[in-house]
């Protein structure tokens, strides 16, 4: 556990600590900051419903070609399925690693992986999860709205489930706002 912890910590900084010879290749893109609503499911859903929530964090860009760029993520977001009587809320801390393409300079998509870590699992049965973390894959877009704002839409689609009997993973659809300073 103090692993990940340490992972969480170390990884977007680590992709930034390069000698002045090799951070001349890439130009810096920026650091900015992410929040918005997002709509998390249980898969299977067997009638599930799906939970309303929100995410917030940091960004940061790094510019490999005039299209081509690394995003990587440290986000807090509650997520979880189920309605009010009968509900699974997670507060996680997400690390997306993403591969950025931009089209034009109004649009991009990106996808790539997310490393997703929940700090507490709460059921009305007290059903403990049987993974604490996991992985999503993530495929979404957007839309730049000025050279320092952006909306996006992403899904996240659980690699690896977070219960193991029954086999339950956890999707969820994002829009964010992103301000880049």
């Amino acid at each position: 556990m103090k692993l990940y912890f340490l992972l969480l910590l170390f990884l977007p900084l680590s992709l930034f600590a390069q000698d002045e010879k090799k951070a001349l290749k890439f130009e810096r893109a920026g650091f900015g900051c992410r929040g918005g609503v997002v709509f998390s499911y249980l898969s299977p859903s067997n009638g599930i419903s799906t939970r309303t929530s929100y995410q917030a964090g940091l960004v940061s860009q790094r510019k490999f070609s005039d299209k081509s760029f690394l995003v990587t993520e440290l986000l807090f977001s509650n997520q979880g399925a189920g309605t009010k009587s009968n509900e699974l809320v997670l507060y996680n801390v997400l690390v997306p690693l993403l591969y950025q393409r931009r089209f034009s300079e109004t649009f991009f998509v990106e996808g790539g992986l997310q490393l997703s870590l929940s700090l507490n699992g709460i059921l009305p049965n007290k059903f403990p999860l049987d993974n604490s973390t996991w992985f999503n894959g993530v495929l979404g877009g957007g839309v730049n709205l000025t050279d320092r704002n952006s909306i996006s839409l992403r899904f996240t689609k659980g690699l690896s489930p977070i219960f193991k009997a029954p086999n339950f993973s956890l999707s969820a659809l994002s829009i964010s706002l992103v301000n880049m300073f």
